[in-house]
């Protein structure tokens, strides 16, 4: 449980400051990231790397043959390119984790991730911060590779690559943010929920390499001397990742729940209950698809049960006295 983990931590007494209904206060923040890494942790991702991650986890109590995989949970994971080709290498047709991790292909993309939060201590401003309970959630940044950044310098001359992150979002301060996940856990609890998954700088890059794209054919290009280079940034250096970056970011956040924080029951909002928990409507509503296909790919399932953690929220119960039922997607191993 990721209480087990945060012992090993040492962090196990700030868990005796949560109160029912309330996430992380600024001083609890604090003291969870004095003990997570401060500095950038390299990664990497590769397309369908996912279905590896989710067969090892499926196999950790217990190896499995190919064959019984077929018939269970993690038969949408085999016919993936990645894991047909690593299992490929079986000759005794058993699956264990170490046989599926650390086969890393030549196109694999690097990133880094780094670790920051997000939320507010001020009552009056808790809505807008679009969290499910008042405090801090925490959050997981997967950042561009600096080799990734460079060629943006190179290709518009331009040393500024910061307008394409949004500075009312949690993206990291030192490197350049590609996406990032928000979690909300109890530490003295076995289970964390996914609040948000989302990129900015995909958007916003794709966004204006589009509308210089547009402008160079009408020729109007006066008034946007790096609109050439932003267009070669984004086809030659940055779709690769924009690409991939639901499945890396989705897929580094759960290594990271495991890994890092220790738990292994993860609960996701769909897009009906973080619409509706996190006060979000009108312009600012999310992409469904990354709270339904996304979810849904990596193997998780809907349910009706909430978040431990949740069993004082206010919201939810009002929701139980009208008999109208919160769906969440889960994933468990």
């Amino acid at each position: 449980m990721g209480t087990d983990r945060v012992k090993e931590r040492g962090c196990l007494s700030i868990s005796t400051f949560f109160l029912p209904d309330v996430t992380m206060n600024k001083e609890q923040r604090d003291t969870l990231l004095a003990l997570l890494p401060n500095y950038a942790v390299p990664c990497g991702y590769f397309r369908d790397k996912y279905a590896l991650d989710q067969l090892a986890r499926l196999t950790q109590k217990q190896p499995q043959k190919v064959q019984s995989l077929k018939t269970s949970s993690g038969s949408m994971f085999l016919q993936k390119p990645a894991v047909r080709k690593v299992l490929a290498t079986f000759s005794d047709g058993i699956v264990l984790p170490e046989r599926l991790l650390g086969k890393w292909p030549e196109n694999t993309l690097p990133f880094n991730w780094t670790v920051g939060s997000w939320g507010t201590d001020d009552p009056s401003d808790y809505k807008w911060h679009q969290t499910t309970r008042f405090g801090h959630n925490l959050v997981l940044q997967l950042n561009l590779d600096p080799s990734v950044v460079d060629e943006y310098y190179r290709l518009t001359g331009n040393n500024d690559i910061s307008w394409f992150s949004d500075f009312d979002h949690p993206s990291a301060k030192k490197q350049v943010t590609l996406a990032w996940a928000r979690l909300d856990f109890d530490l003295e609890g076995d289970t964390v929920l996914i609040e948000e998954v989302q990129s900015d700088f995909v958007k916003e890059v794709k966004y204006w390499a589009e509308k210089y794209e547009k402008r160079r054919s009408e020729g109007k290009t006066l008034g946007y001397p790096y609109g050439y280079g932003l267009i070669q940034f984004w086809e030659k250096a940055l779709l690769p990742s924009a690409k991939l970056w639901e499945e890396a970011m989705l897929a580094t956040t759960l290594d990271f729940i495991e890994y890092e924080l220790g738990y292994r029951k993860v609960y996701m909002h769909t897009w009906e209950s973080g619409c509706r928990l996190k006060h979000i409507d009108g312009s600012w509503l999310p992409p469904k698809s990354l709270y339904t296909k996304l979810p849904k790919k990596f193997g998780f399932q809907l349910t009706c049960e909430h978040p431990d953690f949740l069993k004082d929220h206010k919201p939810l119960k009002r929701r139980k006295k009208k008999d109208e039922n919160t769906e969440w997607w889960r994933w468990e191993w």
